[in-house]
């Protein structure tokens, strides 16, 4: 086990935040320190710090690294000093040395391989992040005042009914994305995250219909699952 596997087993997110000045609040909420926030923006999770503002997410290195500018060597001293760890850094070096040798080329293109899924995993969230929020705004915006006094004959606007289908799956699907998915599972559900951009992309300039106006098909994308595979040229 190396220095920075002994620290994610010592700490959790919530000690390092809250000793570094951030207030916690009752629903895990607070302040997102990477910008200039004035309503709680960012969720502390079990193992991860995520704004849904600024849309960074961060384990506790990757949090002490962006919050004092350290590099993960830094960071894990840092961490180590501030909590009294008693961790021993006399082997960094040792995990520092690359297993195999590989040529600058190689190096090269994972280099540009990891950018380039970084870049697609930062939009991919934005889209789910944005459809999560069309779909919660036409469920708020579009109910019947007393849902538990509508008349048997009531028009409901499509887009409440399309909502009240996907608000679960929107909501759930946004959550595991940032909590639970490994990144090959993310490609896996990246045909999910096309419809959505779709859908988006489709609504997005469409303004709140009249009750006069006939009623329109959404595409459903709540009942999916994941395929075993699907090839993805980055």
């Amino acid at each position: 086990m190396n220095c920075f596997e002994e620290i994610r087993n010592c700490l959790d997110i919530r000690m390092v935040t809250e000793r570094y000045g951030i207030e916690i609040k009752r629903n895990n909420t607070c302040l997102c320190p990477f910008h200039d926030d004035h309503h709680p923006s960012a969720h502390i999770y079990p193992n991860a710090f995520h704004c849904f503002t600024c849309n960074v997410h961060y384990d506790i290195l990757g949090f002490v690294m962006e919050l004092f500018g350290l590099s993960a060597i830094d960071a894990a001293k840092k961490l180590n000093d501030d909590f009294n760890l008693g961790i021993s850094f006399d082997y960094e070096k040792e995990y520092h040395k690359p297993k195999y040798s590989e040529d600058a080329e190689i190096r090269e293109i994972k280099r540009k391989k990891r950018e380039r899924f970084e870049k697609w995993e930062h939009e991919a969230y934005q889209v789910i992040h944005d459809y999560w929020w069309l779909v919660k705004e036409w469920y708020e915006t579009l109910k019947p005042p007393k849902m538990e006094f509508v008349p048997e004959n009531y028009q409901f606007d499509e887009r409440f009914i399309y909502a009240l289908k996907h608000y679960s799956f929107a909501e759930e699907f946004s959550l595991d994305w940032i909590q639970q998915f490994s990144n090959e599972e993310k490609v896996e559900w990246k045909w999910v995250v096309d419809k959505m951009r779709r859908f988006l992309d489709e609504h997005k300039e469409e303004e709140k219909p009249q009750s006069t106006e006939s009623p329109r098909t959404y595409i459903d994308i709540s009942n999916t699952k994941s395929p075993n595979s699907i090839p993805v040229n980055w």
